[in-house]
């Protein structure tokens, strides 16, 4: 009588997951620079294709674009709409969205795409690409309240849970009106993040809380082939 107490305590509690309480801290490295390479087939002849996206360093989803077709390049901007990456080259708006391992460059005015109709398809070049590392930690506390801090400057409150194996962050962010969710596993005493799903306008309450506008539910996502590690201090 006394193990079925428990083991509905620990179904009415969330999966009674690991206490994750203290400050973890590690590195999330991510592009600063992304070098897209690919060749449209037009008229009959290959043409090598290059896309080049900086980050502004006063902005977290935009900045600079480079956009050469053979041997001529155009300049432009870049900036995240969702999921996909929208670019303005001489006021004419791409569409740059991935396509499993291939990254497809679009456009709602004319169409760009190879002889026999297929999209143009461009691959990120890891190699010509830059990286950076933030250092970053997240405090736990008994409240089920999460401290997150980077040495960007950034700092954000939130609630964790523990569901079983997996801990769950959600931070707001309200200048940008999202909320950010970050997904833990355990690796013995450490955390690996696996996973940042980014909510935007997300029903009333985020319009509430943020004073803006209710909008469709969208939800990019980053999951981390090689997931940044965090130790606690």
């Amino acid at each position: 009588m006394q193990a079925a107490l428990v083991l509905v305590a620990c179904l009415c509690s969330l999966g009674c997951g690991r206490n994750p309480e203290g400050t973890y801290e590690g590195e999330i490295r991510d592009w600063v620079k992304w070098v897209f390479e690919g060749k449209l087939v037009d008229g009959g002849q290959e043409v090598p294709v290059e896309l080049v996206l900086t980050l502004d360093a006063d902005m977290s989803d935009g900045g600079r674009a480079e956009w050469t077709l053979s041997e001529k390049m155009v300049t432009g901007s870049w900036e995240m709409k969702g999921a996909k990456r929208r670019l303005t080259f001489d006021e004419k708006d791409y569409v740059l969205s991935k396509q499993g391992a291939f990254h497809v460059l679009g456009s709602n005015d004319f169409k760009l795409q190879n002889d026999d109709g297929s999209p143009l398809r461009l691959l990120l070049n890891k190699g010509r690409s830059t990286e950076r590392g933030v250092l970053a930690s997240f405090t736990f506390e008994a409240d089920e309240m999460v401290l997150f801090k980077n040495s960007a400057g950034l700092r954000h409150t939130g609630e964790w849970q523990s569901l079983g194996d997996e801990i769950v962050a959600r931070l707001e962010d309200s200048e940008r009106g999202e909320a950010h969710k970050f997904y833990f596993s355990w690796d013995e005493d450490d955390l690996l993040l696996r996973k940042l799903v980014i909510l935007m306008g997300v029903g009333e309450k985020v319009g509430n809380d943020f004073g803006a506008p209710s909008r469709k539910s969208r939800s990019p996502k980053k999951v981390y082939d090689d997931p940044p590690r965090f130790s606690r201090r």
